[in-house]
């Protein structure tokens, strides 16, 4: 039993000795802009255009405006708003879909299932109306793309099987 004990007063000693402080931690990740330059303050990152390729899924209004992509990954993003001036992808709906659980706003048909490279940046602002401030996505800029979900399988199946 004492052998047992003094084992593990050894393991805790060697664990706390060689575990590092958050101070002494090297990054863990790297921010870049879209033309690959490193971001480095708050206010460079609040500004800085980011960019993706997604499939538009939907929109909907809750407690907040949600645009949801998904990427060739199987990701999904969250868009909390849009200030595209090429596509809306929401839209007021007809009186006859207009309900309590959408408000009355729904998806643009037209563009669900599309892909776009999407270049958005993370703003400071109320989470949802009347709510606590916080960060969130938002798409800045929208182009439509050419892709074929057909392709984008096989080569999402391919690179699954090689990790």
């Amino acid at each position: 039993m004492k052998k047992v004990f003094t084992f593990f007063v050894t393991l805790l000693i060697t664990a706390t000795t060689f575990a590092q402080s958050p101070e002494k931690m090297g990054r863990q990740a790297v921010m870049r802009d879209s033309s690959d330059n490193v971001v480095n303050n708050q206010t460079e990152k609040e500004e800085a255009l980011l960019t993706i390729e997604a499939k538009f899924i939907d929109f909907h209004l809750g407690d907040a405006s949600h645009y949801t992509f998904e990427d060739v990954s199987g990701n999904y993003w969250d868009f909390s708003r849009s200030n595209s001036k090429n596509f809306e992808f929401s839209r007021l709906l007809d009186e006859a879909e207009m309900n309590t659980d959408n408000q009355g706003w729904g998806s643009a048909k037209e563009l669900q299932g599309k892909w776009f490279t999407i270049s958005y940046s993370f703003e400071e602002r109320p989470l949802y109306q009347d709510g606590p401030m916080g960060t969130v996505k938002t798409i800045q800029e929208a182009e439509l793309i050419e892709k074929e979900e057909a392709l984008l399988t096989i080569e999402a199946k391919f690179i699954d099987f090689h990790l």
